[in-house]
């Protein structure tokens, strides 16, 4: 038997995808412990809603080798894998490479695979990711080269020599010196392959390292290896609609044209409506239309709160019903026109870029100014020829948002977590629904940007 270690801390963002990768290996023969480490997201939730049977160890304060030998000391395994929580096996075969590796091979200690980089990576793993795990299979007996993020080795070594409990990182290689140290070797597998978001150092950003990160991307990738794909995830779509908004007919006109926009996006799994009169939802609304679409319905109490707050109620109702989002597509009737070609570019440029957020912005370029203690205070460049000026970008976080389902759990300020911004010049995606005085303007507005839309 192999027994998997995976450490956690609020990693409700990849559990799933590296349980559900887990779950469709050839190779059958293992158990999967969970050491946490007091996760305060959905991380341990996901984990039991995948694997029923998963072994759940709690700590109260984490070394990294600590944590492993606490796994370790409640599994059963012959061979012991660690792998990173946020490591995702790239196929099936990622375990059977690692075991065939190792079984029976009395002077291999310990083997490690090779790591991936996802689109969504910060430049400077990539670069290190790239360059540290290369395409030629390695085999060890001096270097001591070792990384826990994907690796195995012998349980009867581990008895002799545990890991590190004192150091706060490289336990890893501290292990694989004492191991060399004892005759043993070390062995690089390019065969068994995991995506691995944060990196080696999961170090801050640097944008010179951009230009370095493409180089090897395009020279060093094997072509076997696409990436993580988008169908992976779970997305929903998250609507929030009041009973008195069902009332106006242009805001329940709104209402449907956003549903309508959704039921033409694939990546969309689920379409989730939170209002506060379900009866009165089924009344003014024929749901049954959108047939092709999964639609769930949860009724929430009317209070006075900022809509990140019923977002965030709505997703906590989700969990507790079994239901873990990996990606949100959170829009409300507040910005009537929506342009499905914006949604879809913030859509994707979540999973191209290193960041937490995206929404559509739009791009001004006239002179602009923010007030502050009385005083006004330029921000914009308008010397510069229009050609050359860099843009003032106004969010349009209500005309839609792209989120990680953790960020809502999260205990930053939503806009304080890394953003990127769709820059449109649009002019009608910011229009402000409380500024059209009424339906016939906003149905001639429609019909106006339908046209314009076309163009």
């Amino acid at each position: 038997m192999v027994s998997i270690i995976i450490r956690t801390k609020d990693e409700e963002r990849w559990i799933g995808h590296c349980l559900s990768k887990i779950e469709e290996q050839t190779f059958t023969d293992y158990e999967i412990i969970i050491v946490d480490d007091h996760s305060q997201d959905s991380t341990l939730g996901k984990a039991k809603n995948i694997v029923p049977e998963v072994k759940i160890i709690k700590i109260d304060e984490f070394f990294p080798g600590k944590a492993l030998n606490a796994g370790i000391e409640h599994s059963c395994g012959e061979y012991i894998v660690c792998l990173s929580a946020h490591c995702i096996p790239v196929d099936e075969v990622w375990l059977e490479k690692l075991v065939e590796e190792i079984a029976g091979k009395e002077d291999i200690a310990g083997v490690y695979g090779r790591q991936i980089p996802m689109d969504q990576t910060h430049d400077i793993d990539k670069r290190d990711m790239l360059m540290a795990f290369g395409l030629d299979k390695r085999v060890q007996i001096k270097d001591s080269f070792f990384h826990n993020a994907n690796s195995i080795l012998r349980r009867d070594l581990w008895e002799r020599h545990p890991f590190d409990e004192q150091e706060k990182n490289i336990e890893d290689r501290l292990w694989a010196e004492a191991m060399i140290g004892l005759g043993h070797k070390i062995v690089y597998t390019p065969e068994s392959m995991v995506y691995h978001y944060h990196g080696l150092h999961q170090t801050n950003k640097n944008k010179r390292y951009k230009n370095i990160a493409k180089i090897l991307s395009k020279n060093i990738m094997d072509g076997r290896v696409e990436s993580y794909p988008i169908d992976n995830y779970a997305i929903y779509s998250m609507i929030p609609i009041l009973a008195k908004d069902l009332e106006s007919k242009m805001r329940r006109e709104v209402f449907m044209d956003m549903i309508e926009l959704i039921s033409k996006m694939q990546e969309v799994e689920r379409v989730v409506i939170t209002t506060d009169d379900v009866d009165a939802l089924h009344k003014a609304i024929e749901l049954k239309r959108f047939e092709a679409l999964d639609i769930v319905v949860l009724r929430r109490e009317q209070r006075a709160v900022r809509i990140m707050e019923v977002y965030k109620d709505t997703l906590k109702s989700l969990n507790e019903r079994g239901m873990f989002p990996d990606v949100l597509v959170l829009m409300d009737v507040s910005y009537p026109f929506k342009n499905i070609t914006i949604v879809k570019r913030c859509l994707y440029e979540l999973f191209q870029n290193d960041v937490d957020i995206v929404i559509p912005a739009y791009a001004e370029k006239r002179p602009t100014w923010v007030k502050k203690e009385g005083e006004y205070t330029r921000v914009d460049k308008y010397e510069v020829s229009k050609e050359k000026r860099e843009a003032v970008l106004i969010g349009m976080e209500n005309n839609c948002t792209i989120v990680y389902a953790d960020i809502l759990t999260g205990t930053n300020n939503f806009f304080d977590n890394k953003i990127e911004l769709v820059s449109t010049r649009d002019p009608y995606l910011k229009y402000d629904i409380e500024d059209i005085v009424s339906y016939e303007e906003y149905h001639q507005l429609k019909q106006i940007y339908e046209k314009y839309s076309r163009v």
